[in-house]
């Protein structure tokens, strides 16, 4: 748990960072901070691992007050993500990993064992990647390295500051599905900096909205989307805010696929290579993959299903994408992102 108890950051020309902050980052959550720029979601952020410290107020991890730790010993607990990714240029993927464990002096044994382990973890095949330079790999692939050496250390609290921003829509869409997914595996407490609604919206579990060095609203997604505290709040969210949510969610699929009837050729192909969906002679859905591993056709959706039921089976199965079927045949597929294109338009999930 990570408390802040009255916390202001105020710098030497006077600027308040974050002004009098109090708020409870719960064990095990996926916590998002979010709001316009210079509004003092990094400055929070890096007062946890204390990259800064605060000028008054105290944050504490469990009991411990920050500013008591040891500052080795309190970041090693708390892996970091930087949007630059910041790999070593000079190191191999798995030295690049392996920072952390041997400042903590595990054997050499151990650190190749979590290497293997965490690239196996963030979808790159250790024998592939281990022995590469970081400029031998994608944007994305160096992503999921950054990943994988924040969680070297085994903390308990991971950091993200905007880690996915830099990425083309694509890759950052798979990493928001790849943490999202992985999260519910590992369990770490994780603080994440946005400035993208869509994004919190999809990834947090509570979100944080500031503006100013304070915190205007903290709720879920649901809570944000439904009772926006006040105008600041209302306008950041835009038209994701429904008006009539029972109408809303009452509003099918149909449309949105008949406008993007060439989407699930495009998605198979580019978006995501590990969903595969074939289809019998008649057209009709035949067998669903994932990651190898096979789903059944109620893993499907028809083009008069509500985004709200969309929603659900998208989390009941785990997938990042459904097929979408009309009388039987397989017309498309629907994924979050296009969720939030819906809710872009008046629709959400409820």
């Amino acid at each position: 748990m990570i408390t802040f108890e009255g916390v202001t950051k105020t710098f030497a020309d006077g600027t308040k960072g974050v002004d009098n902050l109090s708020l409870t980052i719960n064990s095990g959550e996926f916590f998002v901070l979010i709001g316009p720029s210079g509004c003092g979601k990094t400055t929070t952020m890096k007062m946890i691992n204390r990259l800064i410290d605060p000028t008054e107020g105290i944050i504490r991890i469990d009991d411990n007050h920050v500013q008591d730790m040891n500052i080795h010993k309190l970041r090693w607990n708390i892996g970091y993500v930087l949007q630059q990714i910041a790999l070593f240029p000079n190191m191999t993927i798995a030295e690049n990993i392996s920072i952390v464990p041997e400042m903590m002096k595990w054997s050499k044994q151990d650190i190749r064992s979590r290497v293997d382990e965490l690239l196996t973890m963030v979808g790159l095949e250790p024998k592939t990647f281990r022995d590469r330079m970081p400029t031998e790999l994608s944007g994305g692939q160096q992503q999921r390295i950054g990943v994988a050496r924040a969680l070297a250390g085994n903390p308990n609290i991971i950091l993200m500051d905007e880690p996915f921003s830099a990425l083309d829509p694509i890759s950052r869409e798979q990493l928001q599905e790849d943490i999202r997914k992985l999260q519910k595996e590992i369990k770490k407490t994780i603080v994440f900096v946005t400035h993208d609604m869509d994004e919190a919206l999809r990834l947090g579990e509570r979100i944080c909205m500031m503006r100013e060095g304070a915190a205007v609203q903290i709720g879920t997604p649901e809570e944000l989307l439904n009772n926006p505290k006040d105008e600041f709040v209302k306008q950041f969210i835009g038209s994701r805010a429904p008006k009539d949510t029972q109408a809303l969610s009452e509003q099918t699929i149909k449309e949105f696929i008949q406008h993007n009837h060439d989407y699930l050729s495009s998605f198979i192909q580019t978006e995501d290579p590990s969903l595969q969906m074939t289809v019998n002679e008649d057209g009709a859905l035949d067998e669903l993959y994932y990651q190898t591993k096979k789903y059944p056709n109620e893993a499907s959706v028809s083009v008069d299903s509500t985004a709200a039921e969309v929603y659900s089976l998208l989390q009941t199965y785990d997938l990042p994408a459904l097929p979408v079927t009309d009388s039987d045949k397989l017309v498309g597929a629907i994924s979050y992102k296009d969720l939030a294109r819906m809710a872009a338009k008046g629709s959400v999930m409820n």
